[in-house]
């Protein structure tokens, strides 16, 4: 039996906070390798049973997390099924048998090994037509982002000193917003990061504008002219006059140019602009987060 170096471990995996499986494609490829040698032994009429027993047992393996996890996968079920338990019946015969033991002419062994090898091949043939119907995509980059950072976990586009301070809403609107970013629905990008950008907005104005009535002020202008207020103010620190204008100036930016236009109902947004405002957005939660309490740990 041939070393499997890396173990199996899984062949699809669930994509946190979604229905969305991710193919594990090392996983195929070592399921491949231990499969295709079994099914395509040369001389399976003179069969070399310690051949068969370098990939069988391991091919099992893989076969039975493979049909386990991809409950999709149906037409090759019955031929993996099969396989597994065809070498399941050698893998008994050879338990605590040695090397002269397991050479010992004996033809109905040899064909119950020559069985594996047809049933491995069946299996082979009809898995790679099956696997042609198995949607996979490899979407495109999304200027400098990892892929699989914006699919399964957005909120480390941003250091480890904002993540602390973000609650699990908007952690959760800056998720939704990387996979739609990666899938190409811009839309659904922007609104999403626009609705995590202002429940920091307004934990920012909670904090450094502190005003007796804590609800929400439902507009972005509003917002401004508090912060306005803030700067006039002469009590103000002039450490907090001087970020409360940064905020400014960048809330503005998304306010003019992308806010107005998103929140229409018939509006939609280009692929190519999408990532730029996320990129933006992301520029002023951090700014904003910079005065904000930590609220949370990475998970």
């Amino acid at each position: 039996m041939l070393p499997d170096l890396f173990g199996p471990g899984d062949a699809f995996v669930t994509v946190e906070g979604s229905l969305m499986e991710r193919v594990v494609l090392p996983f195929l490829f070592r399921l491949s390798s231990y499969l295709t040698p079994l099914a395509y032994i040369v001389n399976e009429f003179n069969i070399d049973r310690r051949e068969v027993m370098c990939y069988a047992p391991t091919a099992r393996i893989y076969t039975s997390i493979f049909l386990t996890q991809h409950p999709v996968v149906q037409t090759c079920r019955d031929a993996g099924t099969e396989l597994m338990d065809s070498i399941s019946i050698i893998e008994k015969w050879c338990k605590n048998k040695n090397q002269e033991q397991l050479a010992e002419p004996d033809e109905e062994v040899d064909g119950q090994f020559r069985l594996v090898v047809r049933k491995a091949k069946t299996f082979a043939i009809i898995l790679e037509e099956e696997l042609k119907s198995v949607l996979a995509f490899e979407p495109s980059q999304k200027l400098a982002y990892s892929t699989s950072i914006l699919v399964e976990h957005a909120e480390r586009v941003f250091p480890e000193s904002v993540i602390c301070k973000l609650d699990e809403d908007v952690v959760f609107e800056i998720r939704e917003s990387g996979k739609s970013l990666v899938f190409d629905l811009p839309t659904a990008a922007v609104f999403h990061i626009l609705r995590a950008l202002e429940r920091v907005l307004h934990q920012y104005y909670l904090v450094v504008c502190n005003p007796p009535k804590k609800d929400w002020l439902h507009d972005w202008g509003k917002y401004v002219k508090a912060f306005e207020k803030l700067v006039e103010e002469p009590e103000t620190k002039e450490s907090d006059k001087k970020h409360a204008k940064k905020v400014m100036a960048l809330l503005d930016v998304i306010r003019d140019q992308d806010r107005n236009p998103v929140i229409h109902p018939r509006a939609t947004v280009k692929d190519d602009d999408a990532p730029i405002l996320f990129d933006q957005a992301k520029t002023l939660i951090g700014k904003m987060a910079e005065r904000l309490p930590n609220s949370r740990r990475r998970s």
